[in-house]
């Protein structure tokens, strides 16, 4: 099989989306044709076996489409009454102080604008306006998990965090002010006696059903000293992919050396499938990816508390309900499924499961596939 077309199904397989992948390969250097012969190898062979199509149907189907395609165009290019085409970009984090070589994770939100925009993140320390480190990603219409690392030697002090979103000549910025300790107060403060934690101890706690997961923190990641520019991101990622078990600290380590962050998703997630380690999964910036590498570890694992970490209520339900299918049949997970047709599902596979192995069989045949439908939403 072709290599790219190899790299496409494995992308779809991890729940990217067929839009992010082809301006993924695009900014690689990929050509549209390549592209595209790419999916249709994917798609197209499958399509074309299973389907016959009437001509008529083919004609009526062009003739509406490009009616479509010219309304678009008319509403899209009409002179609107205003000339201005401004956007909006909004910052935000779950806290305001952090220590050196602490994590940051900056939520991005943009509106009002057609396409994309150019987001450069800086961390300034205040008040000598010194740039202590610059990001740049490319940022479209919606939210975004932009990952920032407070520097290990970063002086103590108050700081200003800067993002600039930049289109087509326009700008918006947007500035947060934050303040960095020094790393040892947080160790002093995780380091104190038993009796003033409170029930920080988890064998103290009352357990519901005893599929509540442990809290997991994200690891401290380091770039390799050596250069990988000998190396280009697929290979990088294969690379991970065969040290990540015996060396995961290693393997993420060349994750944060990637640039593109849609790479280092793919490759963190590589590192938590490989070494079967969920707490990698957080290193992921984009939803969509960090949940799918938690359903992912879960099922390697066959700990169906994991389930717990995914984000989206309907993918978590998912990653429950995959237990409950062969060759797993842990009905335990149903009652923490929250969607009342996949909680009704999974206690009627766990009846049928006593009666009629055949009818059994058939029901999760019919719930995979909805399975399958929740996991791409």
């Amino acid at each position: 099989m072709n290599p790219l077309t190899n790299y496409i199904r494995q992308q779809l397989q991890r729940g990217y989306g067929l839009n992010s992948i082809k301006r993924y390969l695009e900014t690689y250097g990929y050509q549209e044709h390549q592209i595209e012969a790419a999916i249709n190898e994917v798609y197209g062979r499958r399509l074309s076996e299973g389907f016959s199509i009437n001509p008529k149907i083919m004609i009526g189907a062009a003739t509406g489409i490009i009616a479509i395609v010219l309304a678009a165009a008319i509403i899209f290019f009409w002179p609107s009454g205003s000339s201005a085409n401004s956007f909006e970009l909004s910052i935000s984090t779950d806290k305001a102080a952090f220590t050196q070589g602490e994590l940051v994770q900056l939520s991005l939100a943009l509106e009002g604008i057609k396409g994309s925009a150019d987001v450069k993140t800086e961390l300034i320390r205040l008040p000598k306006n010194e740039i202590v480190l610059a990001r740049t990603k490319t940022l479209f219409t919606g939210n975004e998990l932009e990952t920032v690392f407070i520097p290990e030697d970063a002086e103590p002090g108050n700081y200003l965090l800067r993002s600039i979103a930049s289109s087509e000549g326009k700008r918006s910025v947007k500035t947060l002010n934050l303040a960095v300790g020094k790393k040892q107060e947080a160790i002093d403060s995780a380091s104190k006696p038993p009796e003033t934690q409170g029930l920080d101890n988890i064998d103290e706690m009352p357990q519901d059903t005893g599929q509540t997961p442990e809290t997991i923190e994200a690891p401290v990641v380091t770039p390799p000293s050596g250069s990988l520019s000998n190396l280009n991101s697929f290979e990088i990622i294969e690379k991970v992919k065969s040290i990540a078990k015996a060396s995961k600290q290693e393997a993420a380590g060349m994750c944060a050396a990637l640039e593109l962050e849609a790479t280092k998703n793919v490759c963190y997630s590589a590192v938590g499938e490989e070494a079967g380690d969920r707490s990698y999964c957080i290193l992921i910036t984009e939803e969509r990816a960090k949940d799918v590498c938690f359903s992912n570890v879960a099922r390697i694992l066959q700990k169906s508390e994991i389930c717990n970490d995914v984000i989206k209520e309907s993918r978590r339900d998912s990653c429950y309900i995959n237990f409950a299918t062969p060759p797993l049949n842990d009905y335990t997970v149903c009652d923490r499924i929250i969607n009342q047709y996949l909680k009704q599902s999974c206690n009627s596979l766990k009846q049928l499961s006593a009666l009629n192995q055949t009818n059994l069989a058939f029901f999760q045949s019919l719930l995979n596939q909805t399975v399958v439908s929740l996991n791409f939403e």
